[in-house]
């Protein structure tokens, strides 16, 4: 998808100029930060549910392509990136989302997109 057109026609052009500005839409990919607790729990290839903010809505199913190796101490999190199919274009890049992930051991959920105190277990 076109995200922004950066030259018009007749425009000079060398070849370091881009183009356009493309956005992939299929798949989504989706970008967490999640407490530095539950670093070591979730891996790549793990499942997790997104679910978009209104009105879009829905549940849909994401798989972990990449987990952050770096903690951001700062921050007390690391970051996780997902891939969300979306072969029919039907969901808009850009959204807010919550990501229930389910994890393995002590604490079998946790719910992305909230503050800390409001993780499920």
């Amino acid at each position: 998808m076109v995200v922004e057109r950066l030259l018009v026609p007749g425009e000079y052009r060398n070849d370091q100029s881009p183009v356009l500005t493309l956005a992939q839409i299929d798949p989504l990919r989706v970008e967490v930060f999640v407490p530095t607790a539950y670093f070591g729990q979730i891996r790549a290839d793990s499942r997790a549910k997104v679910r978009p903010e209104l009105p879009i809505g829905g549940v849909y199913i994401a798989s972990v392509t990449v987990v952050d190796r770096v903690l951001d101490a700062a921050s007390g999190t690391f970051g996780v990136r997902l891939a969300l199919p979306n072969p029919r274009l039907a969901l808009p890049g850009g959204i807010r989302c919550k990501v229930a992930f389910v994890l393995e051991g002590a604490n079998p959920a946790l719910m992305a997109g909230d503050a800390p105190s409001s993780f499920q277990k």
